[in-house]
């Protein structure tokens, strides 16, 4: 398996991921009217990086890669909580926008 903490894939891995990221906002712009399915194309995006990032948990730390979110503390579920909600008030003022 290729090491990912290697600065010379890693650099690349993160710059790709951001390009592709970094479509949404095309993708929703030739959707059929994309005010009607907000919260589906928020669920979808949400749900894809929450497979992505666990399969890279499960790949990098093995079956017990769970346990990091018990390690998170209170402080991080607000902090978790409170970006959520700013995240999602910007997505749904920029489906209101179009």
């Amino acid at each position: 398996m290729v090491e990912l903490r290697n600065e010379k894939i890693a650099v690349p891995v993160v710059l790709f991921a951001g390009i592709l990221w970094s479509f949404g906002p095309l993708v929703v712009r030739y959707m059929n009217d994309p005010h009607m399915v907000p919260w589906q194309y928020i669920f979808g995006r949400g749900l894809t990086i929450f497979i992505i990032l666990n399969l890279y948990l499960y790949f990098e730390e093995g079956i017990n890669f769970y346990k990091n979110y018990k390690k998170v503390g209170k402080s991080g579920l607000v902090g978790e909580v409170l970006f959520l909600d700013l995240h999602h008030q910007l997505d749904f003022q920029f489906f209101q926008s179009l």
